[in-house]
């Protein structure tokens, strides 16, 4: 519902609220904590809204003027859609679990678990553009196999974090 007073508006303090707005609902879809960075969460939904509202304004306005003449639309002066490469990444509830224990506090210096901050604690962990970027490479790894199920790649790619996910664990308990 907020495609068209969006594309209508100028006053970038009103876009950025319908930006906020979005993100917070992803993150309470997906159990994200509140305080996960934007670039993660942009990243996550891996969808342009502004792009949307233009392709949905346009095709509104060509519906429109079509029923003004008493005609059916012309199909072929809908935008065309960008086919995009059918590769969606896949990420496991271990992704989600990683990310949002890299924002607890940890008892010893009462900081967040980042990636920096565990390691002075002597733990490495990716940081979450990393943690993203083996998701794709695992994914798309894992679906050129054609006999890999979605369950078997998910199971797989958790795994990769589970180690990551004690030791944080470890610091914050």
């Amino acid at each position: 519902m907020l495609i068209f007073p969006y594309y209508a508006e100028r006053s970038t303090t009103n876009i950025n609220k319908v930006h906020t707005k979005i993100r917070r609902t992803f993150k309470k879809f997906c159990l994200l904590k509140k305080n996960v960075d934007n670039d993660t969460v942009e990243k996550l939904m891996d969808y342009n809204f502004h792009e949307r509202a233009g392709k949905v304004v346009k095709t509104t306005v060509i519906k429109w003027n079509a029923r003004m003449e008493h005609k059916s639309p012309n199909q072929l002066e809908f935008p065309k859609e960008e086919t995009k490469p059918n590769h969606k990444t896949l990420y496991p509830r271990e992704t989600v679990e990683l990310i949002n224990l890299k924002k607890a506090l940890c008892k010893a210096c009462r900081l967040p678990c980042n990636s920096y901050r565990l390691l002075e604690h002597g733990i490495q962990v990716p940081t979450n553009a990393e943690i993203l970027q083996k998701m794709e490479e695992g994914t798309k790894d894992l679906k050129d196999k054609r006999s890999t199920s979605k369950e078997e790649i998910l199971k797989t790619l958790g795994g990769k974090f589970i180690s990551y996910i004690n030791s944080i664990k470890t610091i914050i308990m």
